[in-house]
């Protein structure tokens, strides 16, 4: 493999699958994936890499099924899954809980999170929104394989996720694709005010 593929970590890889087969139509759903594809997945030790070819081919029949809200829905629960880990919930316990950080401030986290799961995926910028309740994430740099509609936009299930897991109220995002040809995502996420 050339050292500038795109790859996810293995078990980033398998917790998508593992919510795969929870979902009512995981028969059909995993019927449409390659029986070595998920043995790949299945074998990979827990600091191994995966192509993102591997991880796509998961997330297609999810889209092709279900459609796109399904897909953000799986982002979701997969970013919510990873956050779920003790080391996070004390961290949220300790310092996000009783200090209310700026939610801006917690976006600041997904680049690091997507350089520790990736490799090459291309570069998160997290810019100044036009006011205090929204900021503008720009995905720049996107590899040509995630240079598709329904992958940059489950993409904003990572967004809304790290703002529940913050007690942010009110998160949305909006996706912007103009220039995805391009290699460029922008997410406008907004929140509302904590509560006093």
């Amino acid at each position: 493999m050339c050292s500038s593929d795109l790859e996810y970590r293995a078990p980033l890889v398998r917790s998508v699958l593992d919510v795969i087969h929870r979902m009512e139509d995981a028969r059909e759903l995993l019927a449409e994936i390659d029986s070595e594809t998920i043995e790949r997945i299945e074998t990979a030790g827990p600091a191994s890499w995966l192509p993102f070819s591997v991880h796509l081919q998961l997330l297609e029949p999810i889209y092709r099924r279900r459609g796109i809200e399904d897909l953000i829905g799986l982002t979701r629960m997969t970013v919510r899954q990873a956050i779920s880990h003790r080391l996070f919930s004390v961290l949220r316990a300790a310092l996000v809980q009783p200090f209310r950080p700026p939610p801006a401030a917690l976006l600041a986290f997904v680049p690091k999170g997507m350089n520790l799961a990736s490799r090459n995926m291309g570069r998160l910028e997290i810019c100044a929104g036009t006011g205090s309740g929204d900021a503008l994430v720009r995905w720049c740099e996107m590899p040509e394989i995630t240079r598709v509609d329904y992958v940059a936009i489950a993409h904003q299930g990572a967004y809304t996720s790290l703002l529940q897991w913050g007690g942010v109220p009110g998160g949305a995002v909006e996706v912007d694709l103009s220039d995805l040809e391009q290699g460029e995502a922008r997410y406008r996420v907004s929140w509302q005010p904590y509560p006093s």
